[in-house]
């Protein structure tokens, strides 16, 4: 499994966790799933201005589905703060 299909394995398992009303687990799948995704991002090179922006975004947004919201406003500054971002 790539770290895309990966990462959507654990937004669907958090899903149905919030849906269960576990918070806490579905917390700990959305950061695994953010982690998945930020670290893509990472290593994708400059020229990928769109691939960046949305995975970027996504994991930001992941990150705060998973209640860790200094790592979601540190990637949301840093990907807003670049010129070339989309």
């Amino acid at each position: 499994m790539n770290p895309y299909e990966e990462s959507q394995t654990h937004i669907v398992e958090a899903n149905r966790l919030v849906h269960a009303e576990d918070v806490q687990s579905a917390r700990f799948h959305f950061r695994k799933a953010a982690d998945l995704q930020w670290s893509f991002v990472k290593a994708l090179p400059r020229h990928r201005v769109r691939t960046i922006s949305v995975y970027g975004l996504s994991a930001a947004s992941l990150y705060y589905r998973a209640h860790a919201l200094d790592e979601a406003e540190r990637i949301a500054c840093l990907l807003l703060s670049r010129q070339w971002i989309e």
